[in-house]
């Protein structure tokens, strides 16, 4: 990231409030490789737990983000809906897939929510 950019990105990691929204209630956090890598992603993490403070937090740090498991069975979580949250990083939004464990590996593709700047209470992609 140059400059500016990163500056501004670190000031809202470190200085602004983390937001709740009212329908979501993560049973668990899943905190994965990399969060803790920068003290601005390492003070936003422990910001989004604060906000949730309910939540079992899990450290996975030798995971990436795309290699947690959901826990229980098909069926149930179906039924519970979302209630984990995964914390992970993205350096690139554009990379090639090749993590083990994925469906489609060996392609590129493009990660249109690395880097938004929008402020969205949820996102779709």
């Amino acid at each position: 990231m140059s400059g500016e950019w990163q500056e501004l990105v670190e000031r809202v990691m470190r200085d602004e409030p983390v937001g709740r929204n009212p329908g979501f209630k993560p049973q668990r956090i899943v905190i994965t490789k990399g969060c803790y890598d920068r003290p601005h992603w390492r003070a936003f993490v422990e910001k989004v737990c604060a906000a949730f403070p309910d939540a079992q937090v899990d450290e996975q740090l030798a995971l990436n983000h795309m290699e947690v498991r959901p826990t229980g069975g098909d069926r149930e979580r179906r039924a519970l809906g979302k209630q984990t949250l995964v914390l992970g990083t993205i350096e690139s939004a554009v990379r090639r897939s090749a993590e083990r464990g994925i469906a489609c590996p060996n392609y590129w593709h493009f990660s249109t929510t690395a880097f938004c700047w929008y402020d969205c209470a949820y996102c779709y992609l």
